[in-house]
């Protein structure tokens, strides 16, 4: 120890799988820049000292943390994310080098595992990690089904998944929706895919309907964010399947479709539904709101009564009118914004901040 003169220092133990391991958990951890680089190269050294006979060789859980580090993003992802849909890169392939390393990991681990024996074949836990780190796509990324050629990674990662017999969870499904939530029609592909998987449907964790209700609410989110003219059918086919398996909307479905109608540059459709809305719950109107489903929306009644419900019972909520405002604001027609307010007050709906910044906007926009 140190003092004693003739007594040699003690020699510390060369570091083993579990000292990587949480050396690379620590640095996902961390969000520093350069992270994912770092740790793979630190997982570099540690294979080329164990086939050299130096070490201990990486087991799955240093491969997954080295995973996690490609994976973890710092808070401010989301804005360069939304930036990178607005201003795509010239530079594509060096802005998802993230993803590239991920799966880069995973092929590694498989031929470790293959060519000398190792302890890395990937688990449900290393695709799960892989799925994090890839990238949204933006609109024209997207694919037709998920057996063509020149699929998004998201799809491949399912596609391997499934072709080893490995099972997927309901964070396989979480995190592959989130990767696709800027892209919804191929969320609506991988939420079928979800709704077709028999054995994640009969696993643990309560009823079908209760397992995919997260996916349905992502699946529906990214349909009414990003949806476009093509959004509400998107959105209402990603109903039908989730209600073919049981699946039901939650409370802030209504407003997303109405958000989904006016990203579609529907102002009267989404009108129509709010006032469905407001039909259904008062006394005998459900009759005249099943009138208007037939007359706006014609082979989905079944889903739209799903979205009813899942309204309540009660009259619109704000969010609903709040967003048929801004679809009235988005089409230049004022005083239709200003009859869904009164509409609003009618019903009982107190106008809050998101409905006053919507009229507003539009009084800035008409110059009145």
């Amino acid at each position: 120890s140190a003092g004693s003169g003739d007594r040699p220092h003690p020699r510390l133990p060369p570091p083993n799988a579990y000292h990587y391991a949480a050396a690379m958990s620590a640095l996902a951890k961390s969000g520093r820049a350069g992270r994912a680089q770092t740790a793979v190269r630190a997982l570099r050294s540690m294979e080329e000292d164990a086939l050299l006979g130096k070490g201990d060789a990486p087991n799955v859980w240093v491969y997954n943390a080295a995973l996690s580090a490609c994976a973890v993003r710092r808070w401010d992802d989301a804005a360069r994310d939304a930036e990178e849909l607005r201003h795509p890169p010239r530079d594509v392939r060096n802005k998802r080098r993230e993803e590239e390393m991920a799966v880069d990991l995973l092929d590694r681990m498989e031929r470790m595992s293959v060519e000398h024996g190792w302890d890395t074949t990937p688990d449900v836990v290393s695709y799960n990690t892989a799925l994090m780190a890839v990238r949204p796509r933006r609109r024209g990324e997207e694919a037709d089904e998920l057996h063509t050629e020149d699929l998004p990674e998201v799809v491949r990662l399912l596609s391997r998944m499934r072709d080893a017999h490995m099972p997927r969870n309901a964070a396989t499904y979480g995190n592959a929706l989130h990767s696709c939530r800027y892209t919804p029609r191929l969320a609506a592909l991988v939420f079928r895919e979800a709704t077709l998987d028999a054995a994640f449907l009969r696993g643990e964790g309560g009823a079908p309907a209760v397992r995919l209700a997260p996916a349905l609410s992502t699946a529906l989110s990214a349909a009414a964010r990003r949806g476009g003219a093509s959004g509400p059918a998107i959105f209402l086919s990603v109903l039908r399947d989730g209600m073919a398996v049981g699946a039901v909307p939650n409370a802030d479905a209504p407003a997303a479709f109405v958000r989904c109608l006016a990203g579609a540059g529907r102002p009267d459709d989404a009108c129509a539904f709010v006032r469905c809305l407001a039909e259904a719950s008062r006394p005998d109107g459900a009759e005249a709101a099943a009138g208007t489903f037939r007359d706006r929306f014609p082979g989905d009644a079944p889903a739209l009564a799903a979205l009813v419900r899942a309204a309540g019972g009660g009259p619109p909520d704000s969010a609903c009118y709040s967003a048929a405002i801004s679809c009235r604001v988005r089409a230049g027609d004022l005083e239709g914004a200003a009859d869904v307010l009164r509409t609003m007050r009618a019903d009982g709906r107190q106008p809050d901040e998101k409905t006053y910044r919507a009229l507003a906007w539009a009084c800035c926009r008409l110059a009145v």
